[in-house]
């Protein structure tokens, strides 16, 4: 299972991740769709949080979805939504994950990091390192 590792105190504000992300899911360089965010602190301030899903081992959206259009893909442990599946304008993953890592974007569909398939584009494109992934291993049921 991949992991997402965030440190915020890296993060110099230059919004590369949203971009890439933005780009990679949307296809297009739109900061309000990517799903990774970045918040913007007072300015001169140099802080920044960053948001974005850390693939909860316990994901609360995945059970409040009532129509189990929220999964985690097999391969690599991401949260994936389901389009075809999602009810429009339902929002209860919204209200369900606590980090605010699920939100609506444009056209009022939920987003979430799915890590790109594996390829994690904000990772890719982080300069100053405040994006990382890493490799959790899960226990063996005995």
């Amino acid at each position: 299972m991949m992991k997402l590792v965030v440190k915020k105190n890296h993060c110099t504000g230059c919004m590369l991740c949203e971009s890439a992300c933005s780009l990679f899911h949307e296809g297009v360089a739109n900061l309000e769709r990517a799903r990774v965010q970045i918040a913007r602190g007072e300015a001169l301030s140099h802080n920044y949080g960053i948001n974005i899903c850390r693939q909860c081992k316990v994901c609360p959206p995945i059970d409040a979805c009532p129509v189990r259009a929220i999964s985690r893909d097999g391969e690599h442990g991401a949260i994936i939504i389901n389009y075809d599946a999602c009810l429009p304008g339902c929002s209860i993953c919204v209200a369900a994950c606590h980090l605010d890592a699920i939100f609506q974007a444009g056209g009022g569909k939920p987003v979430v990091c799915d890590l790109c398939g594996g390829d994690p584009q904000c990772v890719k494109m982080c300069e100053p390192l405040a994006l990382g992934i890493t490799e959790v291993r899960m226990a063996a049921a005995n």
